[in-house]
């Protein structure tokens, strides 16, 4: 989506199991978008309503997004940044182990959520809920 007016840039729909999959006409269109000066904001689901994934971060990040938003079925809503870097997919798999690990013993959702986005933060990933 474009952030100054709200207007889609792409929609992509192909989702797989590991994630969206970009055409390369996908990438060409944010290519030309970011070249053009164009603010754009990265908008998907999480029904569960977890905050965004290491993943996202950096998907946000490789993809050029401005920002990403993510909507909970259950009406979170979070904003999340770029990563400040790249990360492979096995070292997103071991950030979301450390979040797993650190939080297998808390049984308060408030706890669970903000050792999540303390992690990712760690990791030079910025997410906020906006509820």
């Amino acid at each position: 989506m474009n952030k100054s007016n709200g207007n889609p840039i792409l929609t992509i729909k192909a989702v797989e199991d590991d994630g969206v999959t970009y055409s390369d006409k996908d990438s060409e269109i944010i290519a030309e978008a970011k070249m053009n000066g164009v603010e754009i904001i990265g908008i998907h689901n999480h029904p569960t309503g977890y905050p965004p994934t290491a993943d996202d971060c950096v998907s946000a990040f490789i993809r050029g997004y401005d920002i990403g938003v993510t909507c909970g079925h259950n009406g979170t809503v979070h904003t999340y940044y770029p990563a400040e870097g790249y990360f492979s997919k096995d070292e997103c798999s071991e950030i979301h182990s450390i979040i797993a690990e650190e939080c297998e013993f808390k049984t308060n959702i408030d706890d669970v959520l903000a050792t999540w986005k303390e992690t990712l933060s760690e990791f030079g990933m910025t997410v906020k809920e906006r509820r």
